[in-house]
C-alpha cells in the first residue's frame, strides 16, 4: 500500500491511513489525481462537418486538387456527400482516377451550369458537395450565384457543402465567398505570401504574427499546408492545423502527380564543392587579418584603408615608445637623445 502524498510503501492500509494522519494532516487520503484531460483532436480523426464551405487556395501544381481528391477519397466529411458534382473548364488527368476511386462517383460538369440555382439541382433530401475548380477561379468569383451558394444556399434550405478552388485567396473584389468560409486551406507561394500575412492581422490583430508562424511550420515541407477551421463550434486552440489527411507516401503521391501533370520535373541548381573556392585559396591581410577572395579586393584594402590605419597606428606606437624623446611645441617635430634634452622657454 502506498501513500499517496510522499509514495511511502506500507504493507496495511490502516497502517498507511494513521501514517497519513500523523505525517501529512488526515486520516482520509486525498482522491487520486483526476484522468489527463482527453487529447486534442487527431489529424486522422478530423472531419468536415457537412453542410460546409471551404476554399482551397495556393499556386499553380501545389497539390490543390489532389488535396480535394483525396478528402473526398478518405471520406473525411461528416455525414459523408450521397452526391458529387464537380465543376471545371478544361480537363485534367487526374479526373480520371477521381471517378475511378471517388465513392460515390462524381460527377463532372463543364462550365457553370445554368439551372445552379433550381432546387431540382440539388436535392435537399440528398446530401450533396459541389466542388469549383480553379480554372474557373475568374468566373466563379464574379458569379452572383457562386456567392449565394456561400451565404445561404450551402447550409439554409440545399443541404449542400461547396469547396471552391483557387489560386489567391484575395483574387477577387468581393469578400463574400471569403468572409463566409467555414475552412480555408492554404498552400505556400514562395513568391506571394502576402495573402496569409494579410488574413493573420485580420484573425489575429493583437498577435498579427501568429498565424504566419504557424503557416510557416505547416508549408515546411514539399505540398504542405495550413487549414484554418472557422466553425462557430471549433475550439480557438484548434482553429490552426496542419496535415489532416496524413502524410508520409501521400506527398510522395502527390509528388509524382504533379510532374505528371507537368510532363517534366523543374530543374534545380546542385552546387557541389567544386564549385565553391577552398580555404587555401583564400588571402589575408598580413598587417589586419582580413580573409579575402580575389587579389585585387587585397591590394585595393591594403592601399587604401589598411595603409593608411598601419601609418597611423605606427605613429601612435613610436610616439609611445619615445614618449621622453619627442617634443612637440607650436606644431614643430623635435627628437633629441635621452641624455641630451633641451628645454625650451
Amino acid at each position: 500500500m502506498e501513500c499517496p502524498s510522499c509514495q511511502r510503501m506500507f504493507s496495511r492500509r490502516d497502517v498507511m491511513l494513521r501514517h497519513h494522519r500523523n505525517k501529512h494532516g488526515t486520516g482520509v487520503p486525498p482522491p487520486p489525481p483526476p484522468p489527463p484531460p482527453p487529447q486534442n483532436a487527431t489529424q486522422e480523426s478530423f472531419r468536415f462537418q457537412h453542410p460546409f464551405t471551404m476554399i482551397v487556395s495556393g499556386p499553380t501544381s501545389c497539390g490543390k486538387t489532389f488535396f480535394v481528391k483525396e478528402a473526398l477519397r478518405r471520406s473525411t466529411c461528416n455525414p459523408v456527400p450521397e452526391r458529387i458534382v464537380w465543376l471545371y473548364r478544361r480537363w485534367q488527368p487526374l479526373y480520371d482516377e477521381i471517378r475511378k476511386t471517388v465513392v460515390p462517383t462524381v460527377e463532372f460538369v463543364r462550365g457553370i451550369p445554368t439551372e445552379l440555382e433550381a432546387d431540382h439541382f440539388f436535392d435537399a433530401r440528398t446530401r450533396n458537395l459541389l466542388v469549383l475548380d480553379d480554372d474557373l477561379m475568374s468566373t466563379s468569383a464574379k458569379d452572383r450565384r457562386i456567392n449565394d451558394l456561400f451565404t445561404e444556399g450551402s447550409h439554409h434550405h440545399r443541404n449542400l457543402s461547396v469547396v471552391a478552388v483557387n489560386q489567391n485567396l484575395y483574387f477577387g473584389k468581393d469578400p463574400t465567398q471569403r468572409r463566409n468560409c467555414h475552412y480555408l486551406v492554404l498552400f505556400d507561394n514562395p513568391v506571394d505570401r502576402q495573402p496569409v500575412a494579410t488574413l493573420g492581422r485580420q484573425m489575429y490583430p493583437s498577435q498579427r504574427h501568429l498565424l504566419m508562424q504557424t503557416f510557416r511550420e505547416a508549408t515546411r515541407r514539399p505540398f504542405g499546408y495550413l487549414l484554418v477551421d472557422l466553425k462557430a463550434a471549433t475550439p480557438e486552440h484548434l482553429r490552426l492545423r496542419s496535415d489532416v489527411l496524413g502524410g508520409g507516401e501521400d506527398d510522395a503521391e502527390a509528388e509524382d502527380e504533379d510532374v505528371d501533370s507537368t510532363g517534366s520535373e523543374s530543374n534545380t541548381m546542385e552546387f557541389g564543392e567544386e564549385d565553391v573556392g577552398s580555404e587555401s585559396d583564400l588571402m589575408a591581410c598580413r598587417a589586419c587579418g582580413l580573409v579575402f577572395a580575389h587579389a585585387r579586393g587585397l591590394e585595393i584594402h591594403q592601399e587604401r584603408d589598411c595603409g593608411e590605419r598601419t601609418i597611423r597606428q605606427t605613429m601612435q606606437n613610436g610616439r609611445r615608445r619615445r614618449g621622453g624623446n619627442l617634443r612637440i611645441r607650436t606644431g614643430v617635430l623635435s627628437r633629441r637623445p635621452a641624455g641630451d634634452r633641451v628645454l625650451c622657454r
